[in-house]
């Protein structure tokens, strides 16, 4: 099942606010004027901003481990005598990437 666009447009925007200013600072008007979707529509999706969270970190947890699996698989592609040392290159990416602002989880 493939998301709806606005709907996915409302989870990566959130998701970019709440790194970025926190999870208590971002409200819901916040995100709905950088996402430009009707607060209609976001209701419509998430009954509350705390379901919005719940979804947002459910995607962040998708990503890493998407990003985690895919490190698996290419080192064990490669040969790799050790594939899962792959895991600690992938969180040195994700840590000390620019759009690091803590974990997620802990932070919400």
């Amino acid at each position: 099942m493939r998301a709806q666009p606005r709907r996915q447009l409302l989870l990566d925007t959130a998701l970019k606010l709440f790194n970025e200013q926190g999870y208590h600072a971002t409200g819901i008007d916040l995100i709905l004027g950088n996402s430009g979707v009707s607060r209609a529509t976001l209701y419509k999706h998430f009954r509350s901003k705390d379901e919005l969270i719940l979804s947002a970190l459910t995607q962040r947890h998708e990503q890493i481990f998407s990003v985690i699996e895919e490190a698996l698989s290419n080192a064990k592609a490669t040969g790799a005598k050790q594939p899962a040392l792959s895991l600690f290159d992938v969180l040195h990416q994700q840590i000390n990437g620019e759009h690091f602002f803590g974990c997620n989880l802990m932070n919400a």
